[in-house]
């Protein structure tokens, strides 16, 4: 959840320099609205619970969902220009490291 308020403190100056934030989840679209309420979010939580859009990024972490087995996507930040053609992107093995926002945004202004 943590990362999910620091998305949305982002969100304002992310929206600024032309981006958007869009996180996708194998948690079902019921659990992502509680979640989107709960925090208060105001970005676009996508439902993903057999991770084929995942998969289509090469973004699959096999048995690295250490909480309800099974799988889950690799933390990263995907960039797209205006005509949603992949430009760039941030991937890592480890779940607990995450791309800050400002060095996201510093990516974002570089593909300008």
């Amino acid at each position: 959840m943590r990362e999910l308020r620091g998305l949305q403190l982002a969100l304002e100056d992310v929206r600024a320099v032309g981006g958007e934030i869009v996180v996708v989840s194998k948690d079902s679209p019921e659990e992502l609205a509680r979640i989107a309420q709960l925090e208060g979010l105001e970005f676009l939580l996508l439902s993903d619970p057999r991770l084929e859009l995942v998969d289509a990024f090469g973004l699959r972490h096999q048995g690295a969902d250490v909480f309800r087995g099974g799988d889950i996507a690799r933390p990263a930040v995907l960039f797209f220009d205006a005509n949603g053609v992949l430009q760039d992107r941030f991937m890592t093995d480890n779940w607990r490291f995450r791309l800050n926002a400002e060095d996201a945004i510093a990516r974002m202004q570089l593909l300008d």
